[in-house]
């Protein structure tokens, strides 16, 4: 069955709560399939080029929202992406809609659920339903909701419990916030350079040109054991901001302190922590 359903999140709660509603969704919706990066894409995929083939494709989508992900540069990308389509929903996983207000987000916008609202998350699959499946009833998926909702439920909890106890030692981010040394070459050893950059505990990675920071990249983790990055070019200084996106593939973090990989244009990449 084709994906009508993009799930897109940013984050470790967020995660964690669309890897339960990846399960669940063809279980109460039984016409949906859901795309969720880490389990959708091939290994050997380009990755960049399948999420936005997905975003063009699929008849809706969710935003898992979170404290740590509302202002997502990534977030903000895809959510644009299934806009386009003319429906979105919003599952708020650890927010409340005043948040939304307070911190002005275009999400409060939009068809915003609180996940642990069960009244509301029940119209939330009715609203899906009348986009992937308008002819079935929605007491149908009334029926589905309710036999269902306790398992979803306890999904949920673990995998969000599993996310919140993770220490910041264990973070992805924690782990590459610093100042690195990138050493880069190509496959066939015919060119080689270095750049200097430094990470923060929110995934931007700054590129140092002349000792000057030139522009970031946001990190986007698309597998569950983080071995997978994009990276996606945000603001130079003197730029236009670009929809730049490159793709590091099957990383290996040594002792917090190297990192080594390749991606997809060709290079074999290491990274040493300087600071």
């Amino acid at each position: 069955m084709t994906n009508n359903i993009f799930l897109s999140w940013s984050g470790t709660l967020s995660n964690a709560v669309a890897y339960a509603f990846h399960q669940y969704l063809p279980v109460i919706l039984q016409n949906s399939a859901s795309f969720f990066s880490p389990e959708s894409i091939a290994k050997d995929a380009d990755w960049f080029n399948k999420i936005k083939t997905e975003l063009v494709s699929v008849k809706t989508g969710i935003i898992f929202l979170t404290k740590e992900n509302i202002n997502s540069e990534w977030i903000i990308l895809e959510a644009g992406g299934i806009l386009s389509k003319g429906s979105i929903c919003v599952l708020l996983c650890d927010l409340d809609i005043s948040d939304l207000k307070d911190s002005k987000s275009f999400f409060q916008y939009l068809n915003v659920t609180k996940l642990n609202n069960k009244p509301d998350l029940l119209k939330f699959f009715v609203t899906l339903k009348n986009v992937i499946s308008p002819d079935v009833s929605d007491d149908v998926i009334k029926l589905t909701f309710d036999k269902f909702y306790e398992d979803l439920k306890d999904e949920v909890e673990n995998n969000r419990t599993k996310a919140i106890n993770m220490t910041p030692e264990t973070s992805t981010f924690a782990k590459l916030t610093g100042r690195w040394k990138l050493e880069y070459k190509k496959m066939d050893g015919t060119f080689r350079g270095q750049e200097f950059l430094r990470i923060d505990d929110s995934g931007k990675y700054y590129l140092s040109v002349a000792g000057d920071e030139k522009y970031y990249f946001q990190l986007n983790v698309l597998s569950s054991d983080a071995s997978r990055f994009v990276w996606q070019k945000i603001q130079t200084i003197d730029e236009k901001p670009s929809e730049l996106v490159h793709s590091i593939e099957d990383l290996t973090l040594e002792n917090g302190v190297l990192l080594r990989g390749s991606d997809t244009s060709g290079f074999k990449l290491t990274y040493t922590k300087i600071e």
